[in-house]
């Protein structure tokens, strides 16, 4: 007996859609594994970034801000010594989790004001990009800083790992590279102080094929080239309340599985610091909106504490 027409049509529909997930699940699998290693690549930037430039900026053993918690020992600038750095990143958004970076390095000095050393991190995410992962990478990266002359200074550093992430479905272990490099420039007219800076990031991270049950996701790469230019004028001279203005451009190039692109982003901020011996309030307007009129107005607010 011939089964009747929308049976039919019922079957072959059932059919049809049992093999649409095949692929959706693995591009699916695929952006959020993207996602989360972007996300995890700009942590780890923000991390050696920030921390390197702290150990740069002075001989303080011990910071606490937002960023988080930074310890040195005690050290003349021609001596040896070792910091440590924690710092803590969570996300809202599309992309949810938070990001824990724990570092310690040893440096010391070259020639002059030229310091090396070796960094070592261990990060830890817990992150869902459209799929629930936990991450964990070591990370080795050496570095140097030098102070060129009076007004300008240099930090470049490289770094190693092999991130791990684990999913719902499987696990796999990827590779990564990633370098930096900072100029810091300033001068004084008066009671203005003029800053700015040129920085350039890259990094290339390697993901090896995953075998799943149903499906596969294929091997695949992730490229990130980003540069930024900043100025800041900052005015009051040596008033513990200073008003600035800072303009920034960031230019990147991007290139992943699902394709390739640019990206140009101006910014703007400006707003005023209190500072004392011991304690610094800041409070700062992100001006973009001048740029995008589909930008949000932000007002940020920082406290920092120097002992």
């Amino acid at each position: 007996m011939r089964p009747p027409l929308p049976n039919l049509l019922v079957a072959a529909l059932s059919l049809c859609l049992a093999a649409v997930p095949v692929r959706a699940g693995a591009d699916e699998l695929r952006d959020a594994l993207t996602s989360g290693a972007d996300l995890t690549l700009r942590a780890a930037f923000g991390a050696f970034d920030s921390v390197i430039g702290q150990a740069q900026g002075g001989l303080r053993h011990v910071r606490l801000d937002r960023r988080g918690l930074f310890l040195a020992t005690r050290a003349k600038r021609d001596m040896p010594r070792v910091w440590s750095a924690f710092q803590a990143r969570e996300y809202h958004g599309t992309r949810e989790g938070h990001v824990f970076d724990l570092l310690a390095a040893y440096e010391r000095p070259l020639t002059g004001e030229t310091r090396a050393g070796l960094a070592a991190g261990l990060a830890k995410a817990n992150l869902d990009t459209g799929e629930r992962m936990q991450v964990s990478a070591f990370s080795v990266a050496p570095y140097l800083t030098a102070r060129l002359n009076e007004r300008t200074g240099l930090k470049a550093w490289l770094a190693f790992s092999r991130p791990d992430y684990r999913l719902r479905t499987g696990h796999l272990r990827a590779r990564r590279a990633a370098a930096g490099v900072r100029a810091n420039t300033r001068r004084t007219f008066g009671a203005v102080k003029l800053t700015g800076s040129l920085a350039l990031t890259a990094s290339r991270q390697v993901h090896p094929k995953l075998d799943l049950p149903d499906h596969a996701v294929e091997d695949f790469a992730i490229e990130r080239l980003n540069g930024t230019i900043r100025s800041r004028a900052t005015f009051g001279g040596d008033a513990p309340l200073k008003p600035y203005v800072d303009l920034a451009l960031d230019l990147g190039h991007w290139r992943d599985a699902g394709g390739q692109g640019d990206h140009m982003r101006p910014s703007l901020r400006t707003g005023f610091a209190w500072s004392s011996k011991r304690h610094r309030v800041k409070f700062d307007l992100d001006g973009n909106r001048a740029f995008d009129a589909g930008r949000p107005l932000v007002l940020r607010a920082r406290y920092d504490w120097r002992f």
